[in-house]
């Protein structure tokens, strides 16, 4: 039962069998999710238990079998504040899990189940074989009646809506906003949607939108179906409703669930959704398959194309799918207009949606307009820039540059496999006085994609020497044409108390009928999709402490790996770089610009951006342009500056950062500059410095005077500055972002430049070596790099900086990410491009002769040709005996007289050529992912110097 308050009676305390608390849910959720499950599930155990031969555990309890079943009952009477949860309530937490124990049957009832929508499943196996052929003789053509048809209905606008263009649409106040009061991205506490059973209400059921939700006319609205077809046409949704049509459960999951766990090691490109990001419910619509056969797909036909009716930066979402996939009646695809035998909720695409079972979220268009057959996949922005899974080396500008966004091979499709505990909920605590007696109840849910059933859950409580089978439960109609499943399956195993005490955590993992397993582990990916890593919670003593219990005994609280949003918990988060805001705190909260303005400093950092006000102090460290370009903004509107600059991508991981909203009629204020001189020490000003032509919220033009080929995918570029009289003021260690306007697009890169670099050779250029990403066969080409292959002299362009978080001082001293540092030593290992910024600062070293720095530098690349600023470093090396110089290259078939390093980088090669580590020894890696992690900063470890 749930604990009872501090001011009822200690010895009702005794009475209780097993003390789950959670903190987070029992003061205002105890009513709906009130541990009804856990305690049904202790009920269940104790009816087993009864026929156990365990005297010990007979003698602690005091009675027998039939007291403790009749004690056990009474806890399933929730009491709050003395009013009683009615029957009714009771008997739907009753029936939401199945179980194969005869005793509970027996007690329960048969149809009890089939009411509730609950097919059994018996030690992983249906448990009637002429059960299943009647279910499989059921006409192709289904209407399932959803079990919690107008469950949890909502009727009232939450305040946090009113000031929103969603003003209209009524929402749960139980949803956990992710990014806001809007565009509303939101998910359900686990515990809360499992409590509801094996279909998940509309309004609990977890939502994914990019922008405003779009406000459609049903009488006007018209789903375009065109392309390659025999005939095309315009369909109202009453002539969809006269086809046949089906209604079956199906479960739908944003290909981003579990992504915070991700974010807590390193922060992706998309915002905190926890493990909440999906929901089951019944959809009924009419197949796309028999659309498509009605109107006659031609031949050559090969894709379909979605296109929704919202209104967002890049035009509306959209997406494509091979054809054989909806064309074959097999895979259920559907243009769904009922949600839980009720219209579509704004939210969940009204008045037409894809669903397409077993496929990522992603990809099942809401409030579509457009359905286009094609011999092309889908030209959408949102096809090639969202839903893809990189390797986890792809985590800087350059690899995208390269042409992963689009390489098809990294599209997301189908899900993935999946597991996760919801109950007990994070911070749910267990009094070890009271433990002893009954078994602790876990549960959760599992999914895979494609149809696949999920034919095992397991848990492990010794990090996966031994497993322990789950009981697993189906939706009735849950499976489709023999062998499809397209719903989750939720599980429940419990676990003797003995155990957990004498653990550290509980694991779970799944396996579907494929064979597919989840890994230990979870792999980091730029986007942060598919996190499907055991779901791990881990078992915390607290010795009596009264902030965690009301009582003074020991107790262990269960914990989580993160926390949905910006709700704070989670044993994954150690030492969090982003902010953590309690929801709801900022949507009241109003700054005035005045306001706004005071927050410009180096570790204080707020500006505005289309009307919100974000606070971005504590990510500064972790910017990818460095905490300057941020710093440079502080107490500012940065509206325009962030869109020039930034991707699609990074609006999301603003999101996150939403501190509040700016006054109406607060008009921005003058600008903070921040500017520096080639060794000037970083500082804020409230003027521009007229003495340096660079000016970071003005972009500089340049003219393009000079082009050098230096290899077949490398070019010297020179540009002439349209300041030449002023000093460029770009610091040592920092680099430039250039810009140019493309085909109604801005194209934004950063790179460093090769000069000017020290004191008299600013002659009123900028040199860059750039590497260009050009297509191939396998890859379309940087947008960048393909712009400077065609670029002609005379050309204009815009450069804008300094960016970065390094800065060389001079002398040894070094200024990172703020905080200073002094080297004796410096140790530079580089791979291809990644030589400028090395090159910047060898340069400036050794050209101070009173800077007795000593410098050394591994250089890798395929081949002798690649090698960039070959002369340059020879040049150096020779002046300088304190510049230690070692090449080496992966194929020297080319390659005449060959006197360095043959092969990969290796930490033998690394302890020879470059510096022992020491107080003030310091090393820098700049170059492609796979020698960063793959090899550089891994030898350099074992080397003894630390990241």
């Amino acid at each position: 039962m749930m604990h009872n308050h501090p001011h009822e009676s200690h010895e009702s305390k005794r009475e209780s069998h097993l003390v789950l608390v959670n903190e987070s849910e029992a003061r205002h959720n105890s009513k709906k999710t009130g541990g009804h499950i856990n305690h049904q599930r202790a009920l269940e155990s104790v009816e087993k238990a009864k026929h156990k031969p365990n005297e010990q555990r007979k003698e602690k309890r005091g009675g027998n079998g039939e007291e403790d079943e009749e004690r056990m009952k009474k806890e399933l009477t929730h009491r709050r504040g003395g009013s009683q949860i009615g029957a009714e309530r009771a008997e739907i937490h009753q029936n939401h899990f199945d179980s194969h124990s005869k005793e509970v049957e027996e007690m329960k009832g048969k149809d009890l189940f089939k009411e509730r929508g609950v097919r059994r499943l018996v030690n992983g196996k249906r448990q009637l074989e002429e059960e299943r052929l009647a279910l499989i003789e059921k006409s192709k053509l289904i209407n399932g009646i959803s079990p919690v048809k107008g469950m949890d209905k909502v009727e009232e606008v939450l305040e946090e809506d009113l000031r929103t263009a969603d003003d209209w649409i009524p929402r749960s106040k139980h949803l956990i906003r992710l990014t806001g009061p809007h565009p509303l991205n939101a998910e359900s506490p686990v515990s809360l949607v499992m409590s509801r059973g094996l279909i998940t209400p509309n309004a609990l059921h977890y939502v994914r939108s990019h922008g405003t939700v779009p406000k459609i006319d049903v009488n006007e609205w018209r789903l375009e179906v065109s392309g390659l077809l025999n005939e095309e046409k315009k369909f109202t949704l009453d002539e969809l409703k006269a086809m046949e049509s089906i209604n079956i459960p199906v479960m739908i999951c944003c290909d981003g669930n579990r992504r915070k766990e991700l974010n807590s090691i390193k922060h992706t490109r998309g915002f905190n959704f926890g493990s909440g990001a999906n929901g089951c419910a019944f959809w009924r619509g009419v197949p796309l398959a028999a659309v498509l056969k009605k109107l006659g797909v031609k031949e050559e036909a090969q894709y379909v194309c979605f296109e929704g009716g919202d209104a967002l930066s890049k035009g509306p979402y959209g997406t494509s799918i091979s054809l054989d996939v909806p064309i074959d009646p097999f895979n259920d695809v559907l243009l769904a207009y009922e949600m839980n035998n009720e219209p579509l909720p704004p939210d969940h695409g009204f008045p037409l949606r894809v669903v397409i079972p077993g496929y990522v979220g992603g990809r099942q268009i809401k409030w579509l307009q457009k359905v286009t057959v094609s011999d092309k996949e889908s030209h959408n922005f949102y096809h090639w820039n969202d839903n893809k899974v990189f390797p986890p080396v792809v985590d800087t500008p350059e690899a995208v540059e390269a042409g992963w966004w689009y390489n098809p091979d990294y599209n997301l499709y189908e899900l993935n496999i999946n597991s996760v505990i919801g109950t007990p909920a994070n911070g749910s605590i267990l009094s070890l006085e009271l433990a002893e007696q009954h078994p602790i109840i876990f549960s959760g849910y599992a999914y895979s994609g494609g149809g696949r059933k999920i034919t095992r859950v397991e848990i492990t409580l010794d990090k996966g020497a031994t497993w322990e089978m789950c009981t697993i439960s189906y939706a009735h109609d849950a499976i489709r044409h023999r062998y499809k499943y397209w719903s989750w399956c939720q599980w429940m195993v419990a676990v003797e108390p003995w155990k957990i005490m004498r653990s550290e955590e509980i694991s779970v993992r799944a396996f579907d009928i494929a064979g597919n397993t989840q890994p230990k582990d979870p792999t980091w990916n730029l986007l942060g999709m598919l996190n499907n890593c055991w779901y791990t919670v881990k078992f915390q003593l607290n010795q009596g402490q009264a902030n965690y219990h009301p009582t003074q005994h020991p107790t262990i609280e269960f914990v989580h790996p993160v926390m949905p949003g910006s709700q704070p918990g989670g044993w994954m988060i150690k030492h969090n770089p982003h902010p953590i805001k309690p929801e709801g705190e900022f949507q009241d909260k109003v700054y005035t610009m005045d306001e706004v303005k005071k927050h410009n400093k180096k570790d204080d950092v707020w500006f505005v951006y289309h009307g919100g006000v974000y606070d971005v102090s504590s990510y500064l460290r972790d910017h990818p342009g460095g905490g300057n370009s941020l710093i440079a903004n502080g107490g500012t509107d940065a509206t325009i500056t962030f869109e020039q600059i930034h991707s699609a991508d990074a609006y999301e991981c603003l999101a996150g950062f939403k501190i509040g909203v700016l006054k109406e009629g607060s008009q921005p204020h003058d600008q903070h500059i921040w500017t520096a001189g080639a060794r000037d020490q970083t500082r804020i000003s409230t003027k521009p410095d007229a003495s340096v032509a660079l000016q970071p919220r003005t972009w500089l033009e340049v003219t393009l005077t000079k082009i050098e080929e230096l290899s077949s995918d490398t070019k010297r570029f020179t540009f002439t500055r349209s300041k030449k009289n002023l000093h460029l003021g770009l610091p040592v260690g920092k680099y430039l972002l250039l810009g140019v306007e493309d085909n109604d697009k801005f194209i934004v890169r950063p790179y460093t430049p090769i000069s000017p670099i020290v004191h008299g050779e600013d002659d009123g250029t900028i040199k860059f070596v750039i590497k260009l990403y050009l297509p191939s066969d396998k890859k379309p080409g940087g947008q960048m790099s393909m712009y400077l292959d065609k670029i002609q002299v005379g050309h204009t362009m815009k450069v804008r900086g300094p960016a970065g978080h390094v800065f060389y001082h001079g002398h040894g001293n070094f200024e990172i990410h703020g905080e200073g540092f002094c080297a004796k030593t410096v140790s530079l290992v580089a791979g291809g491009s990644g030589i400028t910024p090395c090159f910047q600062v060898i340069k400036s070293i050794l050209s101070d002769r009173e800077d007795t720095t000593e410098v050394g530098l591994v250089y890798s690349n395929n081949s002798e040709s690649d090698i960039l600023l070959r002369k340059e470093l020879d040049e150096l090396a020779e002046q300088h005996k304190r510049f230690k110089l070692w090449y080496t290259i992966s194929d020297d078939s080319k390659s005449k007289d060959w006197k360095y390093g043959k092969g990969r980088i290796t930490k033998d090669m690394l302890e020879e050529h470059l510096f022992p580590s020491g107080e003030f020894a310091f090393a820098f890696v700049c170059g492609p992912p796979p020698m960063l992690y793959g090899s550089a900063l891994p030898f350099l470890e074992d080397l003894g110097l630390v990241e």
